[in-house]
Parts: structure tokens; sequence; C-alpha cells
């Protein structure tokens, strides 16, 4: 680890590669979706399901854990050049690649507004993303924004 601290703080790229590996523990679950994108984010599985049952979820590096991600791949399913049972390949206890025959839009939507039984409930802007769109507004005209700290950090190749 000591040779780790000498590059804390540099702009040296780090001359290792840190693989996590598979199993009920990884941090990513059993499956992640990878799709382009310039941050290195994508969409994944989790063993830390009650994640999902706390009022304010700061528990990301950037990514997003999904609550259901079998759903997601049965969505994806007919898109999939060899489509075999998701609990089939998770069985296998190995990693394995899927391709889809198309490419496929994924937009990430960010709500701060959800509906209970019919009446608004208003959820916390982790992001201040509603602030940023209330000075937008029409009638609101500002030259000048109070950005959220930057969040995501573009990955460069």
């Amino acid at each position: 680890m000591e040779k780790l601290f000498s590059y804390e703080h540099s702009k040296r790229a780090l001359p290792y590669h840190f693989v996590q590996q598979p199993g009920p523990l990884n941090a990513l679950g059993h499956v992640k979706f990878m799709f382009p994108n310039r941050y290195a984010v994508y969409l994944h599985d989790t063993p830390n399901k009650g994640l999902f049952s706390n009022k304010y979820r700061y528990n990301s590096s950037g990514c997003m854990r999904l609550g259901n991600p079998d759903g997601l791949y049965s969505v994806l399913k007919p898109y999939m050049r060899s489509a075999r049972s998701i609990n089939s390949l998770l069985e296998s206890q190995k990693q394995f690649r899927v391709s889809l025959k198309q490419k496929i839009p994924v937009n990430i939507v960010y709500f701060t507004l959800e509906f209970e039984s019919g009446a608004p409930k208003f959820l916390y802007d982790a992001y201040m993303y509603d602030k940023i769109i209330e000075e937008s507004t029409e009638g609101n005209v500002k030259y000048h924004f109070e950005v959220p700290a930057v969040r995501l950090q573009e990955v460069k190749s």
C-alpha cells in the first residue's frame, strides 16, 4: 500500500489494475450492464439490496444500482445475439459477456418528484438540479448559476 500513496495527489498513471473477483460479495453484484458513455458509468446489481430502503441513497461512486437487474436483462433479451436465461448464466459462476444485435439508447433521467396515492411527493434533490432548472425558467433568467460540485469526471482514453 505504501507504493500507492505516492500516486494519491499525482497526475501520474497508476501502474496497477485492481479487479474484484466475481462472487456473492462483489460490489457490483452478479450483473453489470455496460453502455457507451464518456464517464465510465454503468448499471449494476448489488449485494446490498437493503440500500434501496434507505431514505437517502448516497451509497454510490457514480454508477447506478439496479433493484431488479433480472428485469432489465429480460427486457434486453430479444435484442441479444444469443439469449440464454440469466439464471443459467449466473449458475455457471463464470464471467460472461452478452452483446446486442443493435444499439439501444440509454436515457438516464433524474426525478425529484413522484406520485404516491395520487398526491405529489417531493424527494430530496441530492444533486441540486432543481435549483438549476428553477434559475433557468422563463421570467427568472440568470446569466450565472451556482452549479453543484462536479459529480462525474470524464475518463480520458
